[in-house]
């Protein structure tokens, strides 16, 4: 079982910071990989269509987990790895 560890960022953009954002909670999520979206042209009825999904929807890894603060990384592989445990035990 591969597990694929994305490191999340905690920083807030320095232009959302300054412009008064940084309380209303949008400068905390904006450079988050869980906000990114991925955008694509889908044919419907004959016509192209834009159509906006969120990254992690259609990310090609099936295990993943996203961290945000690097010193809960033991904490956070540990508690994989016991879950793996459990779903082998469960097999």
């Amino acid at each position: 079982m591969m597990v694929f560890v994305i490191v999340d960022s905690l920083h807030t953009n320095a232009a959302l910071s300054t412009a008064g954002l940084e309380g209303s909670g949008m400068g905390s999520t904006q450079n988050s990989i869980l906000s990114m979206q991925q955008v694509a042209y889908k044919n419907v009825e004959g016509r192209m269509e834009l159509q906006m999904q969120r990254y992690l929807d259609t990310f090609p890894f099936n295990y993943y987990v996203v961290l945000r603060d690097v010193e809960a990384l033991p904490e956070v592989l540990s508690g994989t790895v016991k879950q793996f445990f459990e779903r082998i035990s469960d097999v």
